[in-house]
């Protein structure tokens, strides 16, 4: 594209798309090809990041939940709530709880 037009392009987004698909257009077939490739594969990452970013998303949210009935649990504990009782309240195994009541 032309300096001169870049600098419009700059301040009119339907002027750039337009530029854009000129541009895409213009090329050989050979560079149009690389081009969606380029973009399928961008795409492809896109993706796979919001995939990522999703599953680390619902693993801190466990990891969270996790951590609050841990504390719940041991200020029950301090508390001298029966076992079952704080079973029952945060989800925690018994496993778990005997665990946390073994390190106050």
């Amino acid at each position: 594209m032309q300096p001169e037009l870049q600098t419009f392009a700059k301040y009119d987004e339907g002027f750039q798309q337009f530029c854009d698909r000129f541009d895409y257009f213009s090329a050989s077939p050979t560079e149009r090809k690389k081009y969606s490739d380029w973009q399928q594969s961008m795409m492809q990452y896109a993706g796979e990041m919001q995939g990522a970013r999703d599953e680390g998303l619902v693993e801190g949210l466990a990891k969270g939940r996790v951590e609050e009935a841990t504390e719940i649990a041991i200020r029950l504990l301090e508390k001298n709530y029966p076992i079952t009782e704080i079973m029952e309240l945060t989800k925690l195994s018994d496993e778990d709880i005997l665990s946390l009541k073994s390190n106050l």
